[in-house]
């Protein structure tokens, strides 16, 4: 079969569609790095519903996180490679001497995946290269590889031109650097905390797991166990919904059956992609052996990230693998006009409870921002109730709306609204038990008179998590309050210094942030 004739027209259009996509991708993220590098960290979005912030020279593209967008970048790379090599119009449209205009995409792309810092990319794209390489080698795959070297010099010269600059930035003041090296001892500490709590949760729980969506939940009490049994410092104990690697999350959530079918499905991918190159002579079917190196970078990234929990890179991965399973033996099925029908009925019902969601979730959304323009406690906890008892929307009005109405009401000392708010900070430190939220009990106790319980909550916020500076601050402050109650004494003569104005609003608290977990 001729190279050239073997190509699959569906998958050649996903192809191009993520080139076109991964270009704008890269611009847009080169624009978040120099706007990083000339105005230094922001917390709002850059390009409002497109491309968020960054408060590092990582570039983390319209993902928000560097991780998952070199993913994507990879396989943009892989795309770019399938078109530069195996598309013979646009091999032959440029004459040589403007060819080295095709490299400028590919450097484009290179640089911004190099400036994503991701360690966890480079590894996967290095073991695809590796793959490539056994193929050629083998001499299974490009076997007119003489032929091919003018299609692939500029390719190979984008990515080289692309780690060259890459390599250039970080000589200018070593903004580059350090994106790589920030945080990354807490980073490598945290993620064993993380992965030797999943084999915990996976043991305790062997045939079912914990359940899916459960894993921070068990995360709380794990990580404690995990944390003293390695022996790592408290700063590895983290607050997130993952466990850095997807292997022992399903392990952890779903148990051993989840754990050996989403295992078996890596291997059976990567064994069909071996074996169909170098068995059956499949290397000469570039559909056949993109479609199945576009899966790989999913499980290869699985082992220090969470890809199958990200939704679009998720509905990617579909797609690619349908284009995979293309190649294999045609099963036709012919339903009958009742089944047809039943199909339709179904998809209109879901397509009715999807909008019925979404405007629940944009209900939140809206309520989020109008809090943050200045829309009172008061004004907002109808709403806020009524999200709060739905099961739909419960989840992110305790976790993201209520730490800015406790905000609100601790800032205006308003004893009334944080007696309304308090069952709500009782559900959420019981629901998800982190530090940040006991704290959040704990003023909110204290707030209203209540010292024991707000000692307790300061304790359990300081179990979570021993080394949280702030509770230890408010835990000081609680028992110098209950001393000067009990012995008559003002509370300025248990303090040298000033008595702490802002004793409800220690600074540096995590504040219902899910970024406390690593790159």
């Amino acid at each position: 079969m001729h190279l050239e004739t073997a190509r699959c027209r569906p998958f050649e259009f996903m192809v191009d569609m993520v080139c076109i996509l991964g270009v704008f991708s890269a611009i847009f993220g080169l624009f978040q790095y120099f706007w990083f590098w000339q105005f230094g960290p922001e917390t709002q979005m850059l390009i409002p519903y497109v491309l968020l912030s960054t408060t590092n020279a990582r570039i983390t593209g319209m993902y928000g996180q560097p991780n998952l967008f070199a993913l994507f970048l990879i396989l943009v790379l892989l795309a770019c490679s399938y078109r530069y090599i195996h598309a013979d119009v646009q091999a032959s449209r440029l004459v040589s001497r403007h060819g080295w205009l095709r490299l400028i995409p590919v450097a484009l792309i290179a640089f911004v995946f190099f400036q994503t810092g991701s360690r966890n990319g480079m590894l996967s794209l290095s073991l695809i290269g590796c793959l490539v390489a056994y193929f050629v080698l083998k001499g299974r795959y490009l076997s007119n590889f003489r032929q091919m070297v003018g299609r692939l010099l500029p390719l190979l010269g984008g990515l080289l031109v692309g780690y060259g600059l890459y390599r250039l930035m970080a000589l200018d003041g070593g903004a580059t650097r350090s994106m790589v090296s920030a945080g990354g001892d807490v980073s490598i500490d945290t993620r064993f905390v993380l992965w030797y709590s999943s084999l915990l949760m996976g043991l305790e729980h062997p045939w079912a797991g914990v359940g899916f969506g459960n894993f921070n939940y068990f995360l709380a009490d794990t990580q404690v166990v995990a944390q003293e049994k390695i022996r790592l410092l408290y700063e590895a104990r983290s607050y997130t919904n993952w466990s850095h690697n997807e292997y022992l999350q399903m392990l952890a959530e779903g148990g051993i059956p989840a754990f050996l079918l989403f295992t078996g499905l890596a291997l059976w991918i990567l064994k069909r992609l071996i074996y169909g190159v170098v068995k059956e002579g499949r290397g000469d079917d570039p559909a056949y052996v993109y479609s199945h190196l576009m899966l790989l970078p999913f499980f290869f990234m699985a082992f220090f990230s969470w890809p199958f929990r990200f939704a679009p890179l998720l509905a990617l991965f579909a797609v690619f693998l349908g284009c995979a399973l293309a190649h294999g033996p045609t099963v036709t099925w012919s339903p009958s006009r009742a089944t047809r029908v039943t199909f339709q009925g179904v998809a209109l019902c879901a397509l009715a409870l999807t909008i019925f969601l979404a405007t629940l979730e944009a209900k939140a959304a809206a309520l989020r921002d109008a809090l943050r323009e200045g829309q009172t406690v008061e004004e907002s906890f109808t709403d806020f109730q009524q999200l709060a008892y739905n099961p739909q929307t419960r989840y992110v009005t305790l976790t993201r709306i209520l730490p800015q109405l406790t905000q609100q009401v601790l800032e205006s000392q308003d004893k009334t609204q944080a007696l309304r708010l308090i069952p709500f900070a009782e559900d959420l430190a019981e629901m998800e038990r982190a530090y940040w939220q006991w704290l959040l009990l704990s003023r909110l106790y204290f707030l209203v008179g209540l010292l024991d319980e707000a000692r307790a909550a300061a304790e359990m916020s300081i179990h979570q998590q021993p080394v949280h500076e702030p509770a230890w601050q408010f835990l000081h402050y609680i028992d110098m309050t209950r001393a000067a109650r009990a012995t008559g004494r003002p509370i300025e003569s248990f303090f040298p210094g000033a008595v702490p104005a802002d004793h409800l609003f220690l600074e540096n608290d995590h504040g219902g942030n899910r970024t406390a977990q690593p790159e």
